[in-house]
């Protein structure tokens, strides 16, 4: 897979804050989150991006999805640059879609399954109604949610049934990169293993890319062809997963591996 032709190009980005302001006399201090990050995604490659909390991987994955604009820096896909505020953007945007960390917090509890699913498609898609609810119909069973889910709303599933909704809505558009921003941490270990397990269909039935947000290593190790480590905004080591994670280069990187309690990795593999 990392022969295959380069999708998705992030060249130098940098995202800087302003701090607190410590003393009312001072400017405030300017705080670089990501740190110059340059990445390149081959299609269908799923690429983990780890780091402990506070290292940047977040606010780098809303940038590459568009929700932040970066400080410098551009973001490429298949060689021509988006997010430049053309007409162009529209197609973007339904190729690259996030899903979020927190699966119940991430969906409007007053909107229908139907509603959350075919919010993208009203926005982005030039569908007619009877096509939005083949569609909608079609996401539900890819995903794994039954029929009589369609008319409930979403407070009334579990993280689980909540994060498949987030996975529809975010496939709604026929995106090929999905930007997963942590998408188990909130779930129980069971239930992260199904999603794991869907996210991995769903990959090799769609043919997706995957950016993969996420602190635990052995997850990421699972799931992940290659890997990206951050520290303190920059991008420390990037490489196949089983060279990363079993033979890391950097320092950084080792002792991640190492506050793994029982000191080692899973060794589960796709």
């Amino acid at each position: 897979m990392a022969d295959n032709p380069i999708l998705l190009s992030a060249h130098g980005i940098t995202k800087r804050f302003l701090g607190r302001r410590r003393m009312p006399w001072r400017p405030r201090p300017v705080v670089e989150a990501v740190k110059s990050v340059s990445l390149d995604v081959p299609r269908g490659v799923s690429l983990g991006i780890v780091g402990e909390s506070g290292c940047g991987k977040s606010t780098l994955a809303r940038i590459l999805v568009g929700l932040l604009d970066a400080s410098d820096g551009s973001v490429q896909l298949e060689g021509r640059p988006i997010w430049t505020g053309d007409a162009a953007d529209r197609r973007a945007r339904e190729r690259i879609q996030m899903v979020f960390q927190d699966p119940m917090g991430s969906l409007n509890p007053r909107k229908t399954v139907r509603e959350l699913i075919e919010a993208p498609l009203i926005g982005l898609a030039n569908l007619s109604a009877a096509e939005r609810r083949d569609r909608v119909d079609h996401l539900m069973a890819l995903v794994g949610l039954r029929p009589e889910f369609i008319h409930r709303h979403a407070h009334e599933f579990s993280g689980g049934q909540c994060q498949r909704i987030g996975i529809a809505r975010a496939l709604a558009t026929e995106a090929d990169i999905l930007v997963l921003d942590e998408p188990v941490s909130a779930l129980d270990v069971s239930i992260q293993a199904q999603i794991l397990k869907l996210l991995d269909d769903l990959r090799d039935r769609l043919g997706l890319t995957y950016l993969f947000i996420s602190h635990d290593l052995s997850v990421v190790n699972y799931v992940c062809d290659r890997v990206a480590v951050m520290y303190f905004g920059e991008v420390v080591e990037d490489g196949p997963t089983e060279q990363v994670l079993h033979r890391p280069a950097h320092d950084y990187t080792r002792l991640l591996i190492d506050s793994i309690p029982g000191r080692g990795l899973a060794t589960a593999s796709r």
